[in-house]
Parts: structure tokens; C-alpha cells; sequence
């Protein structure tokens, strides 16, 4: 008895059929998975600047409540108080990258220069004033909205940067945003004058 048996066209096109669309299925997959690796790399930057930001609101007892005092980075600061050195690179940023960050290199982050030598109590709306972001800059300084990298998260479909305020908050701001600022808009010794 023989029971091998031809297949006909009817079979030999509905597997094809089943196995493009298990192809297609693999291929959406595979698409798609990239996507949460994505959300919690912007969840982890979001993090590292929140922490950052806290170790140098902390920080300002120690300091004469001088935001970022000229003798000491912003990064040293964060690093002593988070124990962790990660905290200082923005994991979008460094995926690109080949090899680990050394001494030096451009991290990731830059922190208002416009803040150096100015005191918390300098500011009557701290909402809107930037602390830090993500940024290209070799000495890791924003000294204008030019230097934010917008371009690093993807975002509803649109490129967005990760800044922090200087009240504590985190946010996703896309380079349309009006209301961030380097600087205050009307300062306390302006007013009393």
C-alpha cells in the first residue's frame, strides 16, 4: 500500500496562505517590541533627572541655598547623593553609542548655566525656568533652548526632549513649547526696584 499521496493545488496554496500569515504575525511582533523598550527608556531618563534634581534641592543647605555653586558641577552632586554614576547618562542617548561614557564625555544631560551662582529665592515662578535636559553639549551646559536635543524621544509621534523645572517636576516638551525658559521672566530684585 503506498500512502504517499499528491498534494493539490487547493492544499499547496492554503499552507502558503497560513504560513504568510504567521510571517506577518512574527513580523508585527517583532515591529511592536521595540515600542515598550522605548517608553521605559524615556521613564528612565525622566528618573535620572528627578534625580538629579532632588539631590541638588537637597543639597542647598549645604551651599549657601546657591542652586549650582560655581566650585562644584551639578553632576558631582548627584552622584553623591544617588551613590550611582548611571543616574548621570540618559539611556536613549548612550544606545546609540558604542562602548561606556568616560570622564569627559558628553553625557547625555545639561543643566542650566543661567542658574550658576543664583539662589532658589531668586525666583518668583520656578515652574517654567529649566534645570536640567537632554542635551549635546561637550561641557554639558544649556546656554540657550538651542542646545536641548529634541530629537531624542519619540513621543505620540512626535520628538520630544525630557526637562526638569526647577520646582521638581518632569516633563516631555516638544521644541514648539513657549513657556520654558533659561532664565526668569521677572525676577524679585527687579520687582522691588
Amino acid at each position: 500500500m503506498n500512502l504517499r499521496r499528491k498534494l493539490t493545488i487547493t492544499e499547496i496554496v492554503s499552507t502558503a496562505i497560513l504560513f504568510l500569515a504567521l510571517l506577518l504575525c512574527v513580523m508585527v511582533l517583532f515591529t511592536f517590541s521595540g515600542v515598550p523598550r522605548s517608553h521605559a527608556r524615556h521613564t528612565t531618563c525622566s528618573s535620572n533627572q528627578k534625580q538629579i534634581m532632588t539631590a541638588t534641592l537637597m543639597m542647598l543647605e549645604e551651599n549657601e541655598h546657591l542652586l549650582l555653586p560655581a566650585d562644584k558641577e551639578v553632576w558631582q552632586i548627584a552622584v553623591e547623593w544617588a551613590g550611582k554614576k548611571r543616574v548621570l547618562v540618559c539611556p536613549e542617548f548612550t544606545r546609540s553609542k558604542e562602548g561606556r561614557a568616560k570622564k569627559g564625555d558628553v553625557l547625555g544631560y545639561g543643566y542650566n548655566a543661567k542658574l550658576i551662582g543664583k539662589k532658589m529665592s531668586d525666583f518668583e515662578d520656578p515652574t517654567a525656568i529649566i534645570f536640567t535636559a537632554d542635551a549635546n553639549t561637550a561641557d554639558n551646559l544649556i546656554k540657550s533652548i538651542s542646545d536641548i536635543d529634541f530629537n531624542r524621544h519619540t513621543r505620540d509621534h512626535k520628538k520630544n526632549a525630557v526637562v526638569s523645572f526647577l520646582d521638581g517636576h518632569i516633563s516631555s516638551t516638544d521644541a514648539t513649547s513657549k513657556d520654558i525658559f533659561l532664565e526668569p521672566q521677572k525676577q524679585k530684585s527687579d520687582a522691588k526696584r
